[in-house]
């Protein structure tokens, strides 16, 4: 059998790893961590080292590089009107922090690095996205645009209003993409030549199932989304020229009575997809078929409380996993044939982690 890794690029041996930590508590979370760290990663062993700690902002929840790699975006999530920062990596990995813009909003979730210099900001509680420009020099201009959604869901202790959790570009960057955990929908925007959105159509999705986030295939028009609420992943054809989405089929990752599923990945030969269950603490992985179908591969713990957020390695060979209330981030050992974890290889400290960019 032929490794799903067999055409991964080799990269180098220690790899920068930024990882997001919550250093302010708030109302539903606690805060040991440090703010923005920056680490070393060591594919060979697995190891991590901790290099840096940017401090000077609130939970960054969720990190994005842009596509040529020389930004990296942050979210500010702080319950006062979060922030967006925009950071420059060095060829050591070092980051040196360019600009700050506010967000307009109450709990910043999500970033999404676009291009041509854009950066979009997605704020769950106020319901909003908020899209803003970045000049040669790296300075986030305020919100050119500020998108406003509306809807509910029958959940009445967390679908009340809409509340947004991610905005994510298609592939062929045309259509960017806003899962509504609120309102069971997908926010769907085509995008203008400037990174600018034209309004939104709204892809409904099952009620109550609270979309969270989703990924594309790397290769055909279909797009995984995973439900926090009912902690199913759904299979969706994409249409390039619309935007939209149609239902193809549906797989449950857990059997929690109360699932809360987090994070969506495919590891970087696309063969397998991964699922974080923080009911559970466990992570749900699924065979990717030639045809882009999903069959149940295997469920393994988390190795610490709330896995949140999770990141494969480059290389295809590691799964790092933010065990958020364990104070802990797990490395998984993954079989070079299967694309599957074998099991714990590394632990390493750290407090409060939430989310992971290499």
């Amino acid at each position: 059998m032929m490794s799903p890794h067999a055409n991964a690029p080799a990269p180098e041996s220690d790899l920068p790893l930024y990882i997001g930590t919550y250093n302010r508590p708030g109302d539903w979370f606690t805060a040991h961590g440090r703010g923005l760290l920056t680490c070393r990663f060591n594919v060979r062993t697995g190891d991590l080292a901790l290099q840096d700690a940017f401090t000077a902002i609130s939970n960054p929840c969720y990190l994005a590089r842009s596509r040529d790699g020389g930004l990296l975006a942050a979210a500010d999530h702080f319950m006062k009107p979060g922030a967006v920062h925009a950071f420059a990596p060095g060829a050591d990995g070092a980051l040196r922090h360019l600009s700050e813009a506010d967000a307009q909003g109450q709990a910043v979730c999500h970033v999404c690095a676009g291009s041509p210099g854009v950066v979009y900001a997605v704020s769950y509680m106020d319901s909003r996205l908020t899209v803003h420009e970045l000049s040669p020099e790296g300075a986030l201009s305020e919100a050119v645009q500020l998108w406003r959604y509306t809807g509910s869901g029958p959940n009445l202790q967390r679908q009340t209003s809409a509340h947004p959790h991610q905005a994510v570009l298609a592939p062929d960057g045309r259509h960017l993409y806003v899962p509504d955990l609120g309102s069971d929908c997908v926010h769907v925007h085509a995008v203008r030549a400037d990174g600018r959105l034209e309004p939104a159509r709204d892809v409904p999705l099952a009620a109550g199932s609270g979309p969270r986030h989703l990924v594309f295939h790397p290769t055909r028009d279909l797009a995984y989304l995973v439900g926090e609420l009912d902690g199913v992943v759904r299979v969706l054809e994409r249409d390039r020229e619309s935007g939209g989405l149609r239902l193809r089929a549906s797989h449950p990752t857990t059997a929690a009575a109360q699932p809360s599923a987090a994070a969506i990945h495919l590891d970087p030969s696309g063969r397998i997809l991964a699922v974080s269950e923080r009911s559970d603490s466990t992570l749900c992985f699924f065979d990717v078929g030639a045809d882009g179908a999903l069959s149940f591969a295997r469920r393994v713990a988390a190795g610490g409380t709330t896995p949140r957020e999770f990141a494969f390695d480059p290389s295809g060979r590691w799964l790092v996993v933010g065990c958020q209330d364990s104070d802990l981030v797990t490395v998984h050992a993954i079989d070079p044939l299967t694309g599957l974890p074998t099991g714990i290889a590394r632990e390493f400290s750290c407090g409060s982690p939430v989310c992971f960019q290499f």
